[in-house]
């Protein structure tokens, strides 16, 4: 039951979707903790998971299967991710729908990220001119036949529909450039800005216009009020979806920050409000967003010192800056990185779960349990034991984790495919060459295995 991992140290953010460039999980709001206390059947599991594919590996093959372990959909082994409402699964370049049955528009793009609202983005190869393959960019509707052109040849980010509207950005005919397109699909304005958030709650955006004034747009795509800032004064590093904070790099001046008059050296990072122009925070890098106990806070990153987290009404440091790398509050706890090991502390900065595991530990929407890959030995490499991880009262309890056969060398994920069920994926590499040779899906309360398909 033992992992290697070469002692490899990355500086790692886990970013919550949409709050960074490559994020497609955009909801600032964590999932309420279920009550799992209570011993569940597999019966109940199984019936809950009736209207929910599966994904698995085995061998070179990867896809879905039904809760009885049927095969659904199987494709050669590529990336399966669930959206981040779980409607859908994006399998390689194809769509599918959470049950794993097919939608009228599958895709079929080398990059496909959702935008919500039935809709997503892809790039598309196209052709090859002088040599270099030449790509196009298209919204569509699962629902839908047909594709929108975007006047872009790549996507480097896309903030989900708030308020009606998305996000997409990527490079135009000479530089990045910013599209905002409507549930249809199609873009709100033909009018090119150089770089641009998503949709306040005042149904506003804040863009960069092409005289390098910071101004604000309406739904149509109009402009209504000019800013005093300029392309001098800051850029816009990302969006934060559900929220009216967009994470900057300031230029070197005098800022309002935090409500006083601070200078502020070149790259200094911080958040800005797009609803009331205040600037909060001071730090040399910024991340995602996390919510707790209707608080929000922010990974922050100060250099020789760490990652920590930012009380962003106060615009306060919550967590002290001394860590290798933050995640998000889940369950009330924070997975953190201290040198090479991972940890969890809770908002008072008490560690619940030691810092002795190679992985990050991420409780999300499992309540009061999850799985961990603890350290046991270093030998050239990081030797880990996968561990039940339990929390009750502040504490943090250690057990084997369930449902495992004899000769199993596991590599074990957690899968939440909604909110309504919480299972152990178990990937068998029994003969300890790299290669996933069944994927199990265990009860974590019995040990009983709820569907297996393998070799």
């Amino acid at each position: 039951m033992k992992k290697k991992i070469y002692f490899v140290i990355l500086m790692t953010i886990f970013l919550l979707t949409g709050c960074s460039s490559n994020s497609s999980d955009s909801n600032i709001n964590d999932i309420d903790p279920k009550n799992n206390d209570v011993l569940r059947t597999t019966e109940e599991i199984k019936n809950e998971l009736e209207n929910v594919a599966l994904p698995y590996t085995c061998g070179e093959e990867s896809g879905l299967i039904n809760v009885d372990g049927e095969k659904i959909f199987s494709m050669k082994e590529d990336w399966i991710h669930p959206t981040y409402d779980d409607k859908y699964w994006i399998c390689g370049n194809e769509v599918r729908r959470i049950d794993g049955s097919s939608v009228v528009n599958s895709g079929g793009g080398e990059l496909i990220l959702y935008l919500g609202e039935n809709m997503f983005v892809q790039t598309m190869l196209i052709g090859e001119i002088l040599g270099e393959d030449k790509y196009a960019v298209q919204a569509f509707n699962v629902n839908e036949e047909g594709a929108v052109e975007l006047p872009l040849s790549n996507i480097s980010e896309v903030v989900p529909f708030q308020n009606g509207i998305a996000m997409v950005k990527g490079e135009g005919f000479d530089q990045y450039e910013i599209i905002y397109i409507g549930t249809d699909g199609k873009p709100i304005t033909n009018k090119i800005f150089r770089s641009g958030t998503g949709f306040n709650s005042n149904s506003e955006a804040l863009v960069l216009d092409e005289d390098n004034t910071y101004k604000y747009i309406n739904k149509y795509g109009s402009i209504i009020r000019t800013t005093n800032y300029t392309a001098s004064d800051f850029s816009i590093l990302f969006s934060c979806p559900n929220s009216d904070l967009v994470a900057i790099s300031k230029n070197p001046g005098e800022y309002m920050i935090n409500g006083e008059e601070i200078s502020a050296d070149g790259g200094k990072s911080g958040y800005l409000n797009s609803k009331t122009g205040e600037i909060i925070g001071l730090y040399d890098n910024v991340a995602n967003l996390t919510e707790l106990n209707g608080e929000t806070y922010a990974n922050v990153y100060l250099e020789d010192k760490g990652w920590g987290l930012m009380d962003v009404a106060s615009g306060e440091t919550a967590i002290e800056c001394q860590y290798s790398s933050t995640g998000l509050f889940r369950n009330g706890l924070v997975s953190l990185q201290k040198e090479s090991l991972f940890g969890c502390i809770n908002v008072t900065g008490e560690e619940v779960v030691p810092f002795s595991f190679i992985d990050p530990v991420e409780f999300g929407n499992r309540g009061n349990w999850t799985v961990g890959n603890k350290l046991s030995e270093i030998d050239i490499v990081l030797i880990g034991e996968y561990v039940l991880l339990t929390t009750e009262n502040g504490k943090c309890a250690e057990s084997e984790i369930p449902g495992l056969k004899e000769g199993d060398e596991p590599k074990v994920n957690l899968f939440n495919a909604s909110d309504k069920n919480c299972t152990i994926q178990l990937l068998n590499d029994s003969n300890h060459d790299n290669v996933i040779e069944s994927t199990r899906y265990i009860n974590p309360w019995t040990g009983e295995i709820i569907c297996e398909v393998g070799n």
